[in-house]
């Protein structure tokens, strides 16, 4: 489907294809929100969905000044590439060690919840559960470590049921 404004000539296509201008038909066309974000990855947890086993990950997010930061926590469902290169650092991500990762998080919703009453610091009150999608690992540093993620777009990987 082409658009013509009334004012010019020019044609744009509608969808999406790499910039090309050019619409084959075959693609899909979608609305995209992602975040960018650098924090820690807290857990790594296992559970067995309707298709199978999957992995999630708690990750909070740091805002704000450096000396001070918010925390935002999200639980995020692995895609099964993220899956595979996250198991690999299952003890180190669900143990003692510190897992500072800089990502890029798909499919946000925000719900939300009321704390229990005999919840100690939150009693009544509203807070929200954030969940999403971990599309890709821009770095990762475990323990004071970076981790040469390069390796691993190339390596054979595990699978990742535990």
């Amino acid at each position: 489907m082409s658009y013509t404004n009334s004012n010019s000539n020019k044609k744009f296509n509608k969808g999406r294809n790499g910039g090309n201008g050019q619409n084959n038909g075959n693609q899909s066309n979608f609305f995209n929100c992602h975040l960018n974000a650098v924090g820690y990855i807290n857990s790594l947890q296992e559970f067995d969905g309707q298709n199978g086993k999957f992995l999630v990950a708690q990750f909070c997010a740091l805002e704000g000044r450096s000396d001070a930061p918010t925390h935002r926590y999200f639980n995020l469902t692995l895609t099964e590439k993220m899956a595979e290169l996250l198991y690999g650092f299952w003890d180190e991500i669900n143990g003692e060690q510190k897992c500072f990762a800089n990502l890029r998080i798909g499919n946000m919703e925000f719900t939300p919840f009321q704390y229990p009453h005999d919840h100690a610091k939150y009693s009544g009150q509203l807070g929200v559960n954030c969940t999403g999608r971990l599309l890709s690992i821009q770095s990762l540093t475990i323990d004071k470590q970076r981790v040469d993620l390069e390796q691993f777009a190339t390596a054979p990987q595990p699978s990742y049921s535990k």
